[in-house]
């Protein structure tokens, strides 16, 4: 897969002839999925070079709407997911306040037709340009349009926003039947307070950026490190019974693992949420409930 990067409207080139899915696509959930099935069967019908078109950072956090809880994946998760659905060649366009104010018609002329997009693929409720004022009838002048309609799960819409809730509300195992894979997460591993390692449960805490916070608890994970998988258990939350924190972290006490990874970039898989944040009455106890914790999530993990 190629990937290439826009930084410039000006230096927009593809002499290649494209078939392109349009959207962010972040999570690339099943419904994101169905597009890029389309865009292949198009490509192969039409001997077109199967393409899309995503943005980095957000629009909804460039452009500060209330309803931007997050990010499901970052740009290397995305572009690591659209890899593995055979998508040949990958535009990533930087988003900024410049890209937000292009109209409909410069959304189509400044970048669409100068990357050589003979089709389009996109949701049913696909808009683009300024104040979202381009939609599929006017998409229809200019390309093929192949619209993909909604995807459907107990009556609610499968989008990445209702996957964020999910998983805000701790409905992990919801949540990764809708994206169609595990939720991920990656980050740098950072110096926290060590709390954990005082009671005999030292975690790699990660710095998780602009990804969307789960619900604060206790959670049954795997955590890749240098490629190698590890059972782990992972909290989010603030530390109750130590001392509160100010901001939630999210932490991992990785089973069977004794190596000293501060700097590195891990991974966080989330299987299964298990309980709750809790405040103990006593350090004894939290090591007590973290005890049956650990137990747990080892024969959860089996």
């Amino acid at each position: 897969m190629e990937v290439i990067y826009i930084d410039d409207l000006n230096k927009i080139e593809n002499r290649q002839s494209l078939v392109m899915c349009l959207g962010y696509f972040d999570g690339l959930h099943l419904g994101h999925q169905e597009l890029i099935k389309k865009c292949r069967e198009v490509s192969k019908d039409k001997n077109l070079v199967s393409s899309l078109l995503t943005f980095d950072p957000s629009p909804s956090k460039v452009l500060n709407l209330k309803k931007f809880k997050g990010n499901l994946t970052s740009l290397e998760d995305r572009l690591n997911l659209i890899n593995q659905f055979g998508i040949e060649k990958v535009f990533v366009l930087k988003f900024d306040l410049h890209v937000a104010s292009i109209t409909k018609e410069d959304f189509i002329k400044q970048i669409l037709q100068k990357l050589n997009v003979k089709d389009v693929v996109v949701g049913f409720d696909f808009s683009f340009g300024k104040f979202g004022e381009g939609n599929n009838e006017y998409l229809k002048q200019f390309f093929n349009v192949h619209i993909v309609d909604e995807l459907k799960y107990n009556g609610e819409k499968i989008a990445s926003s209702y996957i964020a809730n999910l998983l805000i509300d701790g409905d992990v195992s919801l949540a990764n039947k809708l994206l169609g894979h595990n939720y991920i997460i990656s980050g740098e591993v950072i110096h926290g307070y060590k709390n954990g390692k005082k009671i005999g449960y030292p975690t790699a805490n990660i710095n998780y950026g602009d990804y969307v916070l789960l619900k604060r608890g206790v959670y049954a994970c795997y955590t890749y490190v240098n490629g190698c998988k590890y059972k782990s258990m992972v909290n989010v939350g603030s530390h109750p019974t130590i001392k509160e924190l100010d901001k939630p972290i999210i932490e991992s006490y990785i089973f069977d693992f004794y190596e000293d990874i501060y700097g590195q970039i891990i991974k966080i898989e989330f299987i299964k949420y298990i309980r709750e944040e809790e405040k103990f009455s006593s350090l004894e106890k939290l090591k007590s409930r973290l005890n049956l914790d650990t137990k747990l999530i080892a024969n959860i993990l089996e």
